[in-house]
């Protein structure tokens, strides 16, 4: 039976283009024809950044997984989904939920229990060096930032941008004056919209003013000549519209009309959801909460059918048994030999995963074989004007290629064995009191967790429970003894060899 897929394809920068996406289309429609896969919609983002998913097809990609029409995303690469570890966590937490796995059709990803590993690491991976190759755009960013010049970003209206400078639209300054006069005058945002409107108000985009937008024009420093690009901020950087007066009068009303939020009910975050089972029954168990007699909230997590009295499993205290968890993580995880044989994996599937350079350095040497032959030609006087043209278009040909060369090695550099221990090196100093990191060790990690009456079984992602896995285990006995823990920094070389947590 036909698996049906989806391609999704993505190119971030203008030295990318449509050829590109092309070439991931292409490879990811053979991928899907050796294995038997029907492509029935290809989503493809162009010149949009990975270090987000604020992309209009990404989520609309994601919103179909809902649908059942397909099982299966195909991309060239895992970078092409995401850069950022956190939104890749998130997207495919949902797309698994929906039954949809992610298949990069040039990285040799296991379909095994190391697999998850591996992928997690390399999305982290992904992320790190997204994040250092942009350090040279932003360094140029910030001295264009130091000169009040602009970054390419559409100017407010009433401004426009010449030579990189921002100077006064002349247009459209009196209607942005007249919206703070009347503002700052009292009169209502539809009063003000309604006036400015049809004298040809109007954004970079040529859409007119909106009461969603009149804020975000209000509260605009750059009106008062205030040039700002993140922590760089530069008071008479740029040409004012605005005089201080009549803004400071705009901010007193707004600060007035800001109704006070309605405080949030805050949502407790449960780390173990989606990994946490009853070994009675077998069924997950989700994040419970209850309220005591003083009024106090406690949070808890319980087996899914002890709700309708099908299960005997009694709750157990979040605090208790995720502080226990990840205590037992951080102390045997980052063992020594834990990490080599991570490492080992890593580097064994490096070897097998596909690579353009390979077959990009294949096509470099044909094209200099037979450059080499025309210049042989040349030097025994066959030279015609095709000859001229031909030769013109080898060169160019060969210049193309080292750039791609180049692009994919900064694209998918590969791993060294250091880099990937002082990755994990790394990782293991993280702040065990964090959210963010505590729920990151259990992505990464943890593959299941079982929960008997007597003890707990904590299954890795390097662990295959069917054989003769020895997953950590804590018995429930000791839970008590953990009380509320507290973490502090240990150097006992009796708990581990790397500077790591303990109970204290």
């Amino acid at each position: 039976m036909s698996i049906n897929a989806v391609i999704y394809a993505r190119y971030s920068s203008e030295a990318q283009n449509d050829e590109s996406i092309d070439a991931q289309i292409r490879v990811c429609t053979d991928y899907a024809t050796r294995n038997d896969m029907t492509v029935i919609r290809s989503y493809v983002d162009r010149a949009m950044t990975g270090r987000n998913d604020k992309r209009p097809e990404f989520q609309e990609m994601i919103k179909a997984t809902a649908s059942k029409k397909f099982q299966v995303i195909l991309v060239w690469k895992f970078d092409r989904f995401a850069r950022d570890r956190y939104d890749s966590i998130a997207n495919k937490r949902i797309i698994q939920k929906n039954g949809v796995s992610i298949i990069s059709v040039t990285e040799a990803i296991p379909n095994d229990p190391s697999g998850i590993i591996l992928e997690s690491l390399m999305d982290g991976m992904a992320e790190y060096y997204s994040v250092n190759l942009s350090e040279n755009v932003k360094r140029g960013m910030d001295e264009r930032a130091l000169k009040c010049l602009s970054n390419g970003v559409p100017p407010p209206p009433g401004f426009k941008v010449v030579d990189h400078h921002f100077v006064i639209d002349d247009d459209m300054a009196p209607l942005v004056r007249r919206v703070f006069e009347m503002y700052a005058k009292g009169y209502l945002a539809r009063e003000i919209i309604d006036e400015v409107n049809p004298k040809g108000f109007r954004n970079h985009r040529g859409q007119p003013l909106e009461a969603k937008k009149l804020h975000m024009i209000l509260k605009n420093r750059k009106y008062i000549g205030e040039y700002k690009w993140g922590n760089i901020v530069i008071p008479g950087g740029i040409p004012a519209i605005i005089d201080d007066e009549t803004f400071n009068k705009v901010q007193q009303r707004m600060a007035k009309k800001k109704l006070a939020p309605a405080a949030a009910k805050a949502v407790e975050p449960f780390i173990l959801t989606g990994k946490l089972f009853c070994g009675t029954c077998a069924s997950s168990m989700f994040g419970d909460s209850g309220t005591s007699g003083n009024k106090k909230k406690h949070y808890y997590y319980s087996c899914n059918k002890s709700k309708q009295r099908n299960c005997t499993r009694k709750s157990t205290k979040k605090k208790c048994i995720e502080d226990t968890i990840i205590f037992k993580l951080v102390s045997e995880v980052f063992q020594t030999k834990t990490i080599k044989d991570i490492t080992d994996k890593i580097l064994e599937k490096q070897e097998q995963t596909d690579s353009c350079v390979p077959l990009l350095t294949s096509q470099k040497n044909d094209i200099e074989k037979k450059l080499n032959h025309m210049l042989a030609a040349i030097e025994k006087g066959i030279v015609t004007k095709s000859t001229q043209k031909r030769l013109l278009e080898l060169e160019q040909e060969k210049e193309d290629i080292d750039l791609k060369i180049i692009q994919e090695q900064l694209a998918k550099p590969r791993l060294s064995r250091q880099m990937i221990l002082d990755w994990f090196d790394s990782f293991s100093k993280g702040d065990v009191n964090s959210l963010s990191y505590r729920q990151m060790l259990i992505d990464f990690f943890v593959k299941r967790i079982i929960m008997y009456d007597d003890k707990i079984l904590v299954f890795l992602n390097l662990q295959d429970e069917t054989k003769d896995a020895e997953p950590i285990c804590i018995l429930c006995s000791d839970l008590k003894s953990f009380g509320s823990p507290c973490w502090t920094r240990t150097n006992d070389p009796a708990v581990n060899s790397r500077m790591l947590y303990q109970l204290s």
